[in-house]
């Protein structure tokens, strides 16, 4: 009698089972909406919420926000070094590479630790700005890309903050360890503008 008791309960355990998982997995990936559905980029999108991983949505997104603002931000500043003549923003240049490479690795550990594949090339939003850049010579060159790093480090600044409150251990440290040295290449970054009399309406750090 015990026996039969048990087999038929064993379905109903089972199916127990599968619902808190899916549960759980579904609590995970909730929070994706806030900010996977900000990306333009539909790879990055799509990686946020079907990867199966112990981190909720915000967190997977935050990783692929940011590993393709580090290919973004190492890329131009390479071609930066090429092409500018303003030692000033061959600098700054030089300290994003130096910055973005290490933070680029550092997330990539993170990332395979808990089971996810960032990207490896630009997306294509980012890819653009590149080839825009690519276009550009002497001071045209130089503002634009000063206007691009303060761009993308208003949103980096905002983006590590929140993060510095996530519940993966991993993800906080990283986030606040790098977030003073975007704080520093926005500063050096605002400061160039400045003196290039560069005007940065729109760009989410208005110059006064």
């Amino acid at each position: 009698m015990k026996t039969t008791h048990l087999l038929l309960l064993l379905p109903v355990m089972i199916l127990s089972l599968g619902a808190c998982r899916n549960g759980d997995r579904n609590q995970r990936d909730q929070a994706a909406t806030t900010v996977a559905d900000s990306t333009s980029d539909t790879t990055q999108r799509a990686q946020a919420y079907t990867s199966d991983v112990d981190l909720n949505g915000n967190e997977k997104a935050f990783i692929l926000s940011v590993a393709d603002d580090a290919l973004l931000e190492t890329e131009a500043a390479a071609l930066i070094i090429q092409k500018t003549k303003n030692q000033a923003v061959s600098g700054l240049a030089k300290q994003i590479i130096k910055g973005y490479t290490k933070a680029g690795k550092d997330l990539t550990m993170i990332a395979k630790g808990k089971g996810l594949a960032i990207q490896t090339v630009l997306s294509q939003d980012h890819q653009a700005q590149v080839t825009s850049l690519k276009a550009l010579s002497g001071l045209a060159l130089d503002k634009a890309y000063i206007s691009l790093v303060i761009r993308t480090h208003s949103h980096n600044e905002d983006l590590f903050g929140k993060a510095a409150i996530f519940k993966n251990k991993d993800l906080r440290i990283f986030a606040l360890n790098f977030l003073p040295e975007i704080q520093k290449l926005h500063e050096t970054a605002t400061d160039i503008a400045i003196k290039m009399n560069l005007s940065n309406k729109g760009n989410g750090n208005e110059l006064q």
